[in-house]
């Protein structure tokens, strides 16, 4: 009868069930929400504070937003591993339910402590001065943090992380180590990295020239299971391998293995930096309410400021922890710049007054307790001041960066979503490698590349642009300093400059590339970024050919004084970089990215000081 009147029973039933189970859920949000509060209080001393300064931040997280995500339970559904948080289509819903095992990685991680510990001790009891790891991106970064952060610890071995290909990169390491009272990491999850596993075929060699006539006991593999490096590790006789867990992207395995191991081998105190990740993992828990989640509100607020234009994220660091924004930059920009989109984090750009910028940044200064600077903290409230939106994140200390890693993977996950992006894939980034491997197939034996003629070649510099690009046209080209100039001023509002340099890098070059950003944006008045390749191809290289074509690339390359061989190969490693550099221009270009390629010539210093002053 109901039916007949036009009442739909099992309609008003469903409605029951969800308004009954509402009336359970907002109080039991708002008590757990209490209990969340109450245990920040209690546990404030060893947990990182977040704080908003000036309105402009909290702004972005408008209530309706917040509301829209507490009504979706994002929070819920990333914690049960739910795929449709990113997208609906069933292959990419399967990818991604293999790549969600970060989520579990602090749990995992202090189940894995004891065997990585009692091997750390190990090795420090056997004398070893040096642990070298060679790695990329994902691979790299933690323990490149590490080592930068922690520095070395006495009664331990010194950490080195070689990721660049440099001749002068590499020479620098092997003049610091005694090869037999050294232990080689070599790091790659899919076992076949080219730049990780040349290194790896020097260095076995620089062991055996030593006078170690069985080298792999000097080596240890940490790489996925049935990997490539898992099979030479095996027929070498590597001293160990540590797998790595398969449903772990690169970028988001800074608590597994891959940064785990090459810290508690040079004696830092990984449990310390496990706890912190725990304490964030229990402030992020599922049943803690969206609005109160540090890591879900934080990602909320770069995607919402994304959308509003504000993509550039600047990352700021007190000294102890200046390395921290080279991790973050990697998993921000690898995994939201893809199809057109993307937030661009800008690290170790000088920190100027208000004037210096434009409506496109939002600010977040990483800071350790007892390293606050008054300069800093008065440029950032003036910054605030005027409308821009600026965080700060308080470490009480360096070992809370094991919950920076997990609140930085939620935030860029859920940031991801809201972006409408698969923050666990990297669509364009096997573009650069596939056309590097043909331009060395296509190399005669042990030969540099062709890099073809300069458009114009002056000052040191020798110019290189694509005249065949409709950008091009405008570009005057009597001097390599007028092309420079004219190259840099294409760029618009809201656009970015990248340095991309296939160099080693040296405190000098720091320093001269520092110079460089700063006439670059003194010159556009648009945001910098810099990157050392072939490193950033494994870390922003995805945002530059994925992201928002917004992007100026300046490539540098050098002349290699004396090449180093890469054994069982015909290529050296200079070779080799520029035929990456070459590659990567290529790659850019087939994407209609606007790049300038500059070669800086037999003396790297001068080159860099004379496109300094190209740029005055």
């Amino acid at each position: 009868a109901l039916a007949d009147a036009g009442i739909d029973m099992d309609a008003v039933c469903e409605q029951l069930v969800n308004e009954g189970a509402g009336k359970f859920l907002d109080p039991f949000d708002k008590l757990i929400g209490g209990l969340a509060a109450r245990r920040r209080e209690v546990l404030e001393p060893r947990l990182a504070r977040l704080e908003w300064i000036g309105e402009a931040g909290t702004a972005a997280a408008s209530t309706a937003l917040v509301g829209a995500v507490a009504e979706q339970r994002f929070g819920v559904r990333l914690a049960a591993r739910d795929p449709s948080l990113w997208t609906g289509d069933p292959d990419t819903m399967d990818r991604i339910r293999n790549r969600l095992g970060w989520l579990d990685a602090p749990a995992r991680a202090a189940d894995e402590l004891y065997g990585i510990n009692t091997f750390a001790g190990e090795v420090r009891h056997e004398g070893v001065e040096h642990v070298v790891l060679l790695g990329m991106g994902g691979s790299s970064l933690c323990p490149l943090v590490a080592a930068t952060t922690f520095g070395p610890i006495e009664g331990f071995p010194e950490l080195l992380v070689i990721d660049n290909v440099d001749p002068d990169a590499i020479r620098e390491v092997v003049d610091r180590i005694d090869p037999l009272r050294t232990l080689f990491v070599v790091a790659s999850k899919s076992g076949s990295t080219i730049e990780t596993m040349s290194l790896y075929r020097f260095f076995y060699e620089l062991v055996r020239e030593a006078g170690e006539t069985q080298p792999g006991p000097r080596f240890v593999a940490l790489t996925d299971p049935g990997s490539a490096l898992t099979r030479e590790a095996q027929e070498r006789g590597f001293r160990r391998t540590f797998e790595t867990p398969i449903d772990v992207g690169g970028r988001f395995s800074a608590l597994t293995p891959f940064g785990l191991l090459p810290m508690a081998l040079a004696g830092i105190d990984v449990e310390s930096i496990v706890a912190s990740a725990a304490d964030m993992a229990a402030d992020c828990a599922p049943e803690i309410p969206d609005s109160q989640n540090p890591a879900l509100m934080l990602g909320l607020v770069l995607a919402s400021l994304r959308d509003s234009g504000r993509d550039k994220l600047t990352l700021i660091a007190s000294p102890g922890l200046a390395a921290l924004p080279l991790w973050i930059e990697q998993l921000v920009a690898e995994s939201t710049g893809k199809h057109g989109t993307g937030i661009i984090p800008v690290t170790h750009e000088s920190l100027e007054d208000v004037g210096a910028y434009g409506p496109d940044r939002v600010f977040v200064h990483i800071v350790l307790d007892g390293e606050q600077d008054t300069a800093i903290d008065s440029r950032l409230g003036a910054l605030a001041e005027d409308g821009h939106p600026v965080l700060r994140i308080s470490l009480p200390q360096a070992e809370a960066i094991g919950g920076e890693f997990l609140r930085w993977e939620i935030a860029t996950a859920i940031a991801g979503a809201l972006l409408g992006v698969n923050p666990f894939d990297e669509p364009d980034v096997t573009a650069s490698k596939l056309i590097t491997r043909e331009i060395l197939d296509q190399s005669p034996e042990g030969a540099m590349p062709d890099s073809g003629e300069p458009a114009a070649a002056s000052d040191s510099l020798e110019v290189y642009v694509d005249d065949q690009r409709a950008w091009a046209g405008s570009l005057r080209a009597d001097t390599a300093r007028q092309l420079i100039g004219s190259f840099v001023e294409l760029a618009g509002p809201g656009e970015y400059i990248g340095v991309l340099a296939f160099l080693a890098g040296t405190p000098e070059r720091n320093e001269l590339l520092a110079e460089l950003r700063a006439g670059l944006r003194a010159r556009t008045g648009v945001a910098t970024t810099a990157g050392y390749g072939p490193r950033y191809l494994h870390s922003s290289g995805q945002l530059h050919k994925g992201g928002p074509n917004t992007g100026l690339y300046l490539l540098l390359t050098s002349d290699a004084a004396v090449d180093i061989p890469i054994p069982e190969t015909t290529d050296g490693f200079a070779v080799l970089q520029r035929a990456q550099a070459l590659g990567d221009e290529r790659a850019l270009l087939e994407r209609d990215r606007r790049v300038l390629r500059v070669n800086l010539g037999w003396y790297v210093e001068e080159g860099l000081e004379a496109l300094v002053e190209a740029l005055t």
